[in-house]
């Protein structure tokens, strides 16, 4: 039998930077199909990269000094003729981001990725205490607001179609029911402190870049699992496409995703148009 391993790594020889968790999840679901259908053993291994250290270790596979092949972006396709050159009893492995089509999230690839990818009862009880905290006992929203990554740290303010979004769309049927989440602290406070949302203290983190401290990986995979806990994710990406890290952690857990995203931030992806970088900015208040 084949086993099919898509590695989440530390380093690439083929991209900068490492894929963030929701292009890493994107492409495992791919995957996951690919493996269903053929039958073969599908294992996500985060045992290289530093999210493996908040996994329940029974979904921890043991680290392995064998190279990964890497297909990423305009090569992602070349993936499937990778794998039909495996072997039985060889175990492949891989990182991807190729994109599934949605009829290929079925309930078993969303059971199989979820069983691959449990965070520990740390992670899971803190998630828990903090959706009582906004919800109590009833059902929880997120508002997921992604900036760019040069943006984590710039100071941001309020966009006037983000918060007419939040005001015809969110607040009218989850009033303060809504865990806000950002990978720019200042704008999560902006938000919060304009709505009386409570407000989450996390340093959430492009999970690609490594070098980043065990505190904000654990503050993004509490996030992580906010998103996985809610009843519905709504979504700002300053992206010309939905937030993979909440998008695919929606489509894993079955959840009702809902984009927020507002015409005049949107960019073309850079890979597609060999730009060497897409500028975004916010209309002041």
């Amino acid at each position: 039998m084949i086993t099919l391993k898509h590695c989440y790594p530390t380093r690439c020889t083929t991209l900068k930077l490492p894929p963030g968790l929701g292009d890493y999840l994107r492409g495992g679901i791919a995957l996951a199909h690919h493996a269903l259908e053929r039958k073969w053993v599908f294992e996500l291994d985060f045992s290289g990269h530093p999210i493996g250290k908040f996994l329940d270790p029974a979904a921890n596979p043991v680290a392995s000094p064998e190279a990964i092949d890497e297909f990423f972006d305009e090569r992602a396709s070349q993936i499937y003729s990778w794998m039909d050159r495996l072997e039985d009893g060889q175990v492949g492995r891989a990182c991807t981001n190729l994109l599934p089509h949605e009829s290929r999230i079925t309930a078993p690839v969303r059971k199989a990725m979820q069983d691959q990818m449990r965070l520990n009862p740390a992670i899971l009880s803190t998630a828990q205490d903090t959706k009582s905290r906004i919800a109590g006992a009833q059902q929880m929203a997120v508002l997921h607001v992604r900036v760019p990554d040069a943006d984590f740290r710039s100071l941001q303010t309020t966009q006037p179609a983000l918060c007419l979004a939040i005001e015809s769309r969110v607040l009218p049927i989850w009033d303060r029911r809504v865990a806000v989440l950002s990978n720019n602290p200042g704008l999560r406070a902006a938000l919060c402190e304009r709505y009386g949302f409570h407000l989450i203290e996390a340093e959430s983190v492009h999970l690609g870049a490594c070098d980043v401290s065990d505190q904000a990986v654990r503050d993004t995979l509490v996030d992580f699992a906010l998103i996985c806990s809610a009843s519905h994710v709504f979504s700002h990406s300053a992206y010309g496409w939905k937030s993979g890290f909440s998008y695919w952690a929606a489509a894993i857990h079955g959840i009702a995703f809902e984009s927020l995203r507002a015409e005049h931030t949107e960019v073309t992806p850079v890979w597609k148009q060999g730009l060497k970088e897409a500028l975004w900015s916010l209309e002041p208040r």
